[in-house]
């Protein structure tokens, strides 16, 4: 059985876990969405891998993050004198062929524009970064300094080209799209669903013209650092490069009023374009494609505020398409 618990309180013992876990419910539920029985199996041996990760890394004043999602991270730091920078993050991930993708992801950056991958253990499915500090987030930006950032850090990433390893390309995201379809979503406008999955297939491009995409390069992602901005926790897909800017798009809207939706997403994308140099229309495309897929997941959880706000910010987006 695993325990829950509202609040994080405290850091753990020195060498790892104390013996029996005890996570926040949003992070259990999240993790259980995986499929039950394998997330119960990850959380029940979450402590033991901890414990391994921190005998292997030397690692000492491991703190669970707040806000987990579907990963576990601690920071701590490495014990005196094994680096002269100290302070680190870990990250447990339950579902391996995500993590694979995330690692290929920041391996392929070098710590260019983002964090800085210290080690790794595929065994334990756990990787070691260097933490961001003070790691305040494009969030506590106001709205025009939020969206100039995040578009410099969009060309900054973009680029490169796929990898000749296996990722996953975002056309596999899309092709949920008809799946969920057919499963008549009673809380997601059908011609929503089948708009997005017109506009998505049009968007395509050729597998050779895929670059190496974060695949969620939103406002919590990007991270402020001692030597500028650093973005966190990829995806690793491929893809156009234009799908970059989507996610942003349809994130950190909770403030702004539905009078003042369409105006907020109009100058995100206007700036977009203006700073990456992609087309606007494509940059709202690949917005609502995209904001309608985020949907369709979220109706499929039973998250129907989300549905709800989401289907408000794509319906938005559809003037600057048309």
């Amino acid at each position: 059985m695993v325990e829950r618990l509202s609040e994080h309180d405290g850091a753990w013992p020195r060498g790892g876990l104390s013996p029996l876990a005890r996570f926040p419910d949003a992070f259990v539920a999240n993790v259980l969405g995986y499929g039950s029985e394998r997330g119960k199996s990850w959380l029940q041996n979450l402590p033991g891998l901890v414990a391994s990760a921190a005998r292997r890394w030397h690692l000492e004043e491991l703190l669970p993050l707040a806000n987990l999602s579907f990963a576990y991270l601690l920071a701590g730091r490495l014990l005196a004198g094994r680096s002269n920078r100290g302070r680190v993050v870990a990250k447990f991930v339950c579902d391996r062929s995500a993590l694979a993708s995330e690692l290929t992801w920041l391996r392929a950056q070098q710590g260019r524009g983002a964090v800085r991958l210290l080690a790794v253990a595929e065994d334990l499915g756990a990787y070691l970064m260097e933490k961001v500090v003070p790691a305040r987030p494009a969030t506590a930006l106001d709205e025009t300094a939020a969206t100039e950032t995040i578009a410099h850090q969009i060309s900054r990433l973009g680029g490169l080209p796929a990898p000749q390893s296996e990722l996953p390309s975002i056309s596999t995201w899309f092709a949920d799209l008809q799946v969920l379809a057919t499963e008549r979503l009673a809380t997601v406008d059908q011609a929503a669903i089948r708009r997005a999955e017109s506009i998505a297939s049009a968007l395509m491009v050729p597998r050779r013209d895929e670059r190496l995409l974060h695949g969620d390069l939103h406002h919590d992602n990007v991270l402020a650092g001692a030597d500028g901005w650093l973005v966190i926790d990829p995806k690793g897909v491929t893809g156009d490069p234009v799908h970059e800017c989507a996610a942003m798009l349809r994130n950190r809207l909770d403030d702004i009023s539905p009078l003042d939706l369409p105006t907020t997403l109009r100058t995100r994308v206007r700036t977009l374009a203006e700073v990456t140099a992609f087309d606007s229309v494509r940059i709202a495309a690949w917005g609502y494609a995209q904001t309608v897929l985020s949907c369709a997941w979220a109706a499929q959880a039973g998250q129907d505020r989300d549905v709800e706000r989401g289907l408000a910010v794509a319906e938005a987006l559809l003037p600057l398409i048309d």
